[in-house]
């Protein structure tokens, strides 16, 4: 068993405290100048990320310190090589941690940096980053457990031989996985949807939460989550409805036969007034459509049919208990009768 003297011990302890110190205030310093960056560059980091990432990254710059210094201690040769290995294995460690964290810090910013001419730069970023942040982040701890294990003195070649013979029967094994890759990819080269975007993909309706490495995880309007495989849905038929300018709305009532027909005409010539002058509706002529569209013996059908400048889902609701509530109220200034079905018996006198 290795003896050490009161001096060594003291001067070790000193060490120590000296370097949790020196790691608190390089986190400090590595926090102010990265925040003076951010408001350069206008950017808002998280406080969490950017707090863990700097304290890695000062983590990794004083243990590399101590590993080069620790020889003064004056602990025996043996032991100095063991330490400083392990210090090398730490350095390296929070090093890899450090650039891990990165990637959530600014992986967002730098797409939306390299895209800012273009006017979807921010939904572009939002729909990249979460699938390059985690080929980055793959690549990251491949190469840190790679130098890690070569520190620790682990025969990286061999194991990337082993791992070479299986790799036949592993690829077998990841068809799945490799072709959600690929439909990642796919999905990314032709961009149908960003993240925020509401789409339509094999019945089921839904904002698009996350393009992620494996999947897309849809939010319904159930509140609940689909997560659909990337590779199944490149081959699907998308329906991206976060991208129309315009909502349809169309809806249609019988008004009862016995109304005249000059009432009726008056009654369409409202509706067609009321869409026209509406702040929110297509005003085109050839978009806005006020017309009887059948006649039977329940009456004469009207149907409107319109374009609406809403984009949110609540827009478009608010808009149409307006405009149903215009109809409404012209259909009682022009005494209207809308027609009951054949069920309901007739209140029309004979």
């Amino acid at each position: 068993m290795m003896e050490f003297t009161t001096t060594q011990w003291l001067i070790f302890f000193g060490v120590l405290a000296g370097s949790m110190i020196a790691v608190e205030g390089i986190s400090r310093g590595l926090i102010s100048l990265t925040a003076s960056l951010f408001k350069k560059w206008k950017l808002k980091p998280n406080q969490q990320v950017l707090l863990l990432t700097t304290r890695s990254i000062a983590l990794g710059i004083v243990a590399e310190i101590v590993g080069t210094w620790f020889w003064i201690i004056g602990f025996s040769p043996a032991t100095t090589v063991r330490v400083g290995v392990w210090l090398d294995v730490l350095a390296a460690s929070a090093f890899v941690i450090g650039a891990y964290r990165t990637i959530d810090l600014l992986c967002t910013h730098v797409i939306e940096q390299i895209l800012r001419h273009r006017q979807n730069r921010g939904d572009i970023a939002r729909t990249l980053a979460p699938l390059l942040s985690s080929t980055i982040k793959v690549v990251i701890v491949v190469v840190g457990l790679t130098v890690v294990l070569g520190m620790l003195g682990v025969n990286v070649l061999a194991i990337i031989t082993g791992l070479s013979i299986g790799g036949a029967a592993l690829a077998l094994a990841s068809q799945d996985t490799i072709k959600n890759v690929f439909g990642s990819m796919m999905l990314i080269a032709d961009h149908p949807f960003d993240v925020g975007d509401l789409i339509t993909v094999d019945g089921v309706d839904g904002t698009v939460e996350e393009i992620g490495f494996r999947s897309t995880r849809l939010r319904t309007a159930a509140d609940s989550v689909v997560s659909i495989p990337n590779g199944a849905l490149a081959n699907m038929t998308i329906d991206n409805l976060g991208v129309r300018s315009y909502r349809l709305y169309k809806t249609e009532f019988i008004i009862d036969h016995y109304t005249p027909s000059q009432k009726v005409q008056q009654f369409i010539d409202e509706i067609r007034s009321l869409i026209t002058t509406h702040p929110l509706t297509l005003k085109d002529p050839a978009k806005i459509i006020v017309a009887v569209t059948s006649v039977s013996s329940l009456g004469y059908t009207v149907t409107a049919s319109m374009y609406v400048d809403a984009r949110k889902v609540s827009e478009d609701l608010v808009f149409r208990h307006e405009m149903n509530m215009d109809i409404i109220r012209a259909a009682e200034t022009l005494r209207i009768r809308f027609s009951r079905t054949a069920e309901q018996p007739s209140m029309n006198p004979a």
